[in-house]
């Protein structure tokens, strides 16, 4: 995904997302957000947000945004592909 430096996520106090939650960016410190507009474009963010609401709120519009079950969709082999692939794993390539 363009543009995205680093891995996310959201844990949101009520299905409402206005009402604000906890989020942390992979290695650093939990911050509290009261709305998704305190999250950086640069990151992926995973939430913890049901179908619906995330449908409701237009949050599927937005690239950097998705839901819990965004890694169990990916047909890959394992979540290990998944971090190399986005390149969050440094990859071993030989000297050839």
């Amino acid at each position: 995904m363009p543009g995205v430096r680093s891995v996310g996520c959201v844990r949101f106090d009520h299905e409402d997302p206005a009402q604000g939650g906890w989020a942390c960016v992979a290695g650093g410190k939990p911050f509290r957000i009261s709305t998704v507009g305190g999250l950086d474009n640069a990151t992926l963010w995973i939430m913890n947000l049901p179908f619906g609401v995330f449908q409701q709120n237009g949050l599927n519009r937005t690239a950097h945004f998705k839901r819990t079950t965004y890694l169990n969709a990916w047909q890959l082999g394992g979540q290990r592909d998944i971090a190399q692939n986005w390149g969050l794993l440094p990859r071993n390539y030989t000297e050839a």
